[in-house]
């Protein structure tokens, strides 16, 4: 059986203004941004126009000023030969692939290699910028860089600490391994808090702008690490908002409002981390959900109609106190699993995901006071194991 909780506490979390999907919407409405302004550069969604790299090229070149003397300068030669020639892949996105290395010393790490022409160096100031600036448990570390000149040009390298258990993506979607309910809680958990310290807490505000699994690591005692900053956007305390002609971010991970000319804030990280919430939940990533509960996901991305049907849909799902209906089925025999703990947990995923940056939460903080009560109420690991082995003493009696 699971769990009896007591989640009063929680439930006094979400507010009266927060509607879980936004009310009196026309179904039948077209949507109001169009498409037709973008074009895809691999994974990766760009405006035609784009603001300058060359901003950032031209404002440092003295990497040294940029990372500070206790991050190393390696040699190309020195990351050649921990990959072995770059043979050894772990993994690549819209901005490079990424290397596993072993140091002369033996330390494993990660080396990303960026790979794309126009925008590579645009990336490599923008990645280093942010994580020199950032230092927390659930950040990756930074070990590292190397800017190289190669006969076909200029080549970037970024070091990171290794992680031998991967990214989020392949922990949550099929494949052969996954988290239990409780491993995904706490990683949904610890990446809220990462982003919590990178809007508030860090030296210089930080909006991360391409939150997707694929840069949600899995460290070994499964906490999450967030990773991959090429895209982020490092702002002074007072801003709260910024102007740009290039959209950031990976498709079915990008809030609406990179579709317009609006400003660009903090909410657009709020509605990233919604897409994570649901597809940790789901155990399937981008789903589409037709009236009838209906799988209607197609490649290239649905329209901005399915998609709030989709979200009606869920919600019509938590209205009849069934929302386990929709949960990854590899989580069904999992008994930590409630079914008002899975509610609130997809209620803040909905709550990320409103069309509407102004009804979403208002910043992760008050996202993460509203999941920390979900974690608090499971049951604990060690009572876990012993109620199991009462219950095989039972059954073998």
């Amino acid at each position: 059986m699971p769990p009896e909780v007591e989640l009063d506490e929680l439930e006094k979390h979400f507010y009266k203004d927060h509607n879980i999907v936004d009310e009196g919407i026309d179904e039948n409405a077209e949507p109001k941004n169009k498409l037709c302004d973008i074009q895809l550069v691999g994974d990766i969604l760009e405006v035609r126009k784009l603001d300058g790299p060359e901003a950032i090229a031209r404002k440092d070149d003295d990497l040294e000023a940029i990372v500070g003397e206790f991050v190393k300068d390696f040699q190309y030669e020195e990351l050649e030969t921990a990959t072995r020639n770059f043979s050894n892949k772990l993994g690549s996105g819209g901005s490079g692939q990424v290397f596993k290395g072993i140091l002369k010393d033996g330390t494993s790490v990660a080396v990303k290699r960026v790979e794309r022409e126009v925008y590579g160096k645009y990336e490599f100031f923008s990645e280093l910028s942010a994580i020199t600036s950032a230092q927390h448990f659930n950040l990756v570390r930074l070990r590292g860089y190397c800017s190289h000149v190669s006969k076909t040009g200029r080549i970037f390298f970024i070091v990171y600490d290794f992680f031998k258990n991967g990214s989020l993506d392949s922990w949550i979607f099929p494949n052969g391994q996954f988290l239990s309910w409780k491993e995904r809680c706490k990683v949904a958990l610890d990446v809220a808090k990462a982003l919590v310290y990178l809007h508030r807490d860090c030296r210089k505000q930080i909006l991360h702008l391409d939150l997707k699994p694929e840069n949600i690591l899995v460290g070994d005692d499964f906490r999450g690490v967030l990773s991959d900053f090429g895209m982020s956007k490092l702002m002074s305390k007072d801003e709260s908002s910024f102007h740009t002609e290039m959209t950031r971010g990976t498709r079915g991970y990008m809030a609406p409002e990179w579709n317009s000319g609006y400003r660009k804030e903090k909410s657009v990280d709020i509605f990233s981390y919604g897409k994570v919430l649901m597809d940790m939940f789901l155990g399937q990533r981008n789903v589409c959900f037709d009236r009838k509960g209906k799988d209607i996901y197609i490649e290239g991305g649905n329209t901005p109609l399915e998609q709030r049907k989709s979200l009606l849909y869920v919600k019509k799902k938590l209205d009849e106190k069934k929302v386990l209906d929709l949960i990854d089925k590899r989580l069904t025999k999992d008994r930590s699993i409630d079914e008002r703990l899975a509610s609130c947990f997809v209620k803040v995923a909905l709550q990320c995901l409103k069309e509407d940056p102004r009804k979403r939460p208002c910043d992760m903080w008050e996202v993460l006071t509203m999941l920390e009560p979900i974690l608090k109420v499971l049951p604990d690991d060690k009572k876990e194991e012993h109620d199991d082995e009462e219950e095989e003493e039972e059954e073998e009696d």
